[in-house]
């Protein structure tokens, strides 16, 4: 199963380099009824304890937007249709390198590695 291979990876890897493990590694289920959400609410007072950091609330509040978009006029295939690039201040664009679609056809979201 390729369920949550990238945290094992890094958390076999990290153990394998000679760290030292402050908490066993919280695992989200995205196809949970609660997403994610679940381990993480569980795993995050946890975490703040083992580093001995005041708990932080639980706060799911929406950001404010970075960017503000408008409809311009044009045709989306014309070349001539004014384009820029989003990229948050800080980031550097990449080169995506794999785009395959991970969720069976007809889940409710698009989630691609």
């Amino acid at each position: 199963s390729l369920f949550c291979v990238a945290a094992e990876a890094i958390d076999v890897r990290m153990e394998e380099l000679g760290a030292t493990r402050i908490l066993n590694r919280g695992i989200g289920d995205d196809r949970a009824e609660d997403r994610y959400y679940t381990g993480w609410d569980d795993w995050t007072p946890q975490l703040w304890k083992s580093m001995q950091a005041p708990a932080q609330p639980l706060v799911r509040e929406i950001p404010k937007p970075v960017y503000e978009l408008s409809v311009v006029e044009g045709d989306a295939k014309s070349d001539n249709t004014p384009y820029e690039k989003l990229v948050p201040v800080g980031s550097v664009p990449l080169k995506l390198s794999e785009n395959t679609l991970l969720t069976p056809e007809g889940y409710d979201r698009d989630i691609r590695h």
